[in-house]
C-alpha cells in the first residue's frame, strides 16, 4: 500500500505543471524555462539550438541552467539572434533551504524520497533562472539586393568538378 501511494505522489510529482511547461528537445526532464517571443510583423520564425521552433508570437524553452540562442527569421527580412543568459536566484536557493530544514525537522521517508528525486532530476538548474524572459523584435526588411548575413546558407550542388578542368575564376 506504501508503494502505490509512494508510485501515486511520484507520477503527480513529475506530472504536475506538463501542461504549461515544455521540455527542450534532446535534453529530457531538465529544468527550462520558457521565453515569450514577440515580432513585428508576426509570423517570423523563432528557433533554439536545440530543435525547437515556433511562430511568433510564441513561448520557446530553453534550459534553465545555461539558457542559449534563439534567432529568429522571416522571409525579406534580416535575421536576428538573441543569447539568453541564466544565473542563480536567491528565491529558488531559499526555497531549497527550506525543503531542506523542513524535513530535518520533521523527517518523512516519503517526503525525503520525493524531494531528493525532484532535486536529482532537477540538477543544477534547480537554482537558475533565466535572466531574459521577454524578447520583442521589429523586424528590418531587406533592401533590393541585400543579402540576410545571419540566414542560413544555400546548400551546396554537389557537382564534381575534377582539378584538371577547374579554371579559376577571371582568367
Amino acid at each position: 500500500m506504501k508503494n502505490a501511494i509512494a508510485c501515486a505522489l511520484i507520477a503527480g510529482t513529475l506530472l504536475s505543471g506538463c501542461a504549461t511547461r515544455q521540455f527542450v528537445k534532446g535534453e529530457g526532464l531538465k529544468p527550462s524555462e520558457t521565453v515569450l517571443v514577440v515580432t513585428d510583423p508576426a509570423g517570423a520564425i523563432a528557433e533554439n539550438g536545440h530543435g525547437n521552433s515556433c511562430s511568433t508570437p510564441c513561448y520557446i524553452p530553453l534550459l534553465r541552467a545555461r539558457g542559449g540562442e534563439i534567432t529568429v527569421s522571416k522571409d525579406g527580412y534580416h535575421t536576428e539572434r538573441f543569447q539568453i543568459t541564466s544565473s542563480v536566484t536567491d528565491r529558488k536557493v531559499a526555497m531549497r533551504s527550506a525543503d531542506f530544514a523542513v524535513e530535518a525537522i520533521d523527517p518523512d521517508p516519503v517526503s525525503i524520497g520525493l524531494t531528493a528525486l525532484a532535486h536529482a532530476l532537477d540538477g543544477k538548474g534547480g537554482v537558475m533562472e533565466l535572466d531574459t524572459k521577454d524578447i520583442t523584435v521589429t523586424m528590418r526588411p531587406l533592401a533590393p539586393g541585400e543579402e540576410d548575413l545571419l540566414a542560413d546558407a544555400e546548400p551546396l550542388t554537389g557537382e564534381r568538378i575534377p582539378l584538371d578542368e577547374w579554371e579559376p575564376a577571371g582568367r
